[in-house]
């Protein structure tokens, strides 16, 4: 029996603030489920999906965004849109599904109740005309089709009231192209890839930051050195003063010290605050879906370290997660960044793409392809190491809302 894996994708808008996701899930596939010793179709598989994970995931999916969720045209016909919640999910009709009168007739019945139509991966026809005046997004494929053909669709576009997204963006020069053609929905890891600098031109504001994320996770962890840090950080400290005073704790007294601070919370919490909170100072000037990003793979890969038998401690997994995109946050290689910090060799290697046969390594590379939704990658990796699929879903989904806690948290 397959597991039910979901993943999502960010979707942007000009600003690079994160407007809502696209939801993946192994789906499409003959006989992936196996129900009461019945096979199940790809269709019914997805609906097995709607009925056990996505009604109880989506809000945490989405952490009050929009969520994009693909339809096939037996899922149209049997009105599973209608179990979803109108207010944040977007039916994203899938490329293949004729827009016959059927169709036609069920998008008119989601209009009607308040739903919102994309269609996915489109091409201009004559076809589509009717189907195109009850859509509210079109789904641009950067990727599938050259320039010249997006601009003739575009063109073809403008006498409808849609909104442009531009799908599979894997470039800023794809990105500011977008934008220039009409495009204000963006979806793509175009975010995620650095922006080289100079050297000069990166803070030492932030590099202190990234020094001390490194300190306080270091496996020589020690009391008084995380002292001594915070004391060369006035502003961190009164952060820190202000959340342990804050009624998310209530804590009896007021806490004034940060040995106070460290009595308090505990090591291991206050490691992970400050991990959180000088991280989320690195991401002034860069996407807070970056952000977001690095501490989903940052929790996820500790998750899979502390659930598998290795030889590396949950530190490592975390660190590593965390400063995998440490080269989109500076605008500089990995390897001057990485070069005077107090890393493992282990997590150093790999960020630098090197010792990656381990769990280490490929924790990382599980979280990339659930990004993707690359599931017989998953699976693969999975089997190598003995991981039940099972535990990758649950470190996920824990992942993610880590992540959006963590996001919440730091404002």
């Amino acid at each position: 029996m397959g597991v039910n894996f979901i993943a999502r994708q960010p979707v942007l808008d000009k600003k690079l603030n994160t407007w809502g996701y696209e939801l993946l899930f192994r789906s499409g596939m003959a006989n992936v489920f196996d129900v009461d010793g019945k096979s199940y179709d790809g269709d019914k598989a997805t609906m097995s999906v709607i009925n056990n994970e996505l009604l109880d995931n989506i809000t945490s999916l989405g952490h009050g965004a929009k969520s994009l969720i693909n339809f096939t045209r037996s899922l149209l016909l049997d009105e599973y849109a209608l179990l979803l919640p109108k207010e944040t999910v977007i039916v994203e009709i899938l490329e293949d599904v004729k827009p016959d009168e059927e169709i036609l007739q069920v998008c008119k019945k989601l209009k009607s109740k308040g739903y919102t139509i994309a269609l996915d991966d489109f091409f201009y026809s004559n076809d589509y005309v009717e189907l195109l005046k009850l859509a509210d997004i079109i789904k641009l494929d950067f990727m599938a089709y050259n320039r010249e053909e997006i601009e003739e669709m575009v063109k073809e576009l403008k006498p409808y009231n849609v909104t442009l997204l531009a799908e599979k963006v894997e470039s800023t020069e794809d990105f500011e192209y977008a934008k220039k053609i009409g495009c204000v929905l963006f979806q793509g890891y175009f975010f995620c890839k650095p922006i080289m600098v100079k050297r000069e031109q990166v803070p030492e504001s932030k590099l202190s930051k990234l020094r001390l994320i490194s300190e306080v996770n270091s496996r020589a962890f020690v009391i008084s050195n995380i002292e001594e840090i915070f004391k060369t950080d006035p502003v961190l400290t009164l952060r820190l003063l202000k959340y342990l005073n804050s009624s998310f704790f209530s804590f009896r007294s007021k806490i004034k010290t940060i040995q106070q601070a460290i009595i308090m919370l505990g090591p291991k919490k206050l490691r992970r605050w400050t991990t959180v909170v000088a991280a989320s100072d690195l991401s002034e000037g860069v996407p807070n879906e970056l952000l977001k990003e690095s501490l989903f793979r940052a929790r996820f890969c500790e998750l899979i370290g502390q659930n598998v038998l290795n030889d590396e401690s949950e530190e490592d997994f975390f660190m590593l997660g965390l400063l995998s995109y440490v080269d989109a946050f500076f605008g500089q290689p990995k390897e001057i960044l990485l070069l005077d910090l107090p890393l493992v060799e282990n997590v150093k290697n790999v960020l630098l793409g090197k010792g990656l046969d381990g769990l280490l390594s490929e924790s990382l590379e599980i979280a990339q392809a659930l990004e993707f939704g690359m599931w017989d990658y998953v699976d693969a990796i999975s089997k190598v190491h003995q991981i039940d699929g099972k535990i990758i879903k649950k470190a996920y989904f824990d992942a993610v809302s880590q992540a959006n806690d963590y996001m919440t948290l730091i404002g």
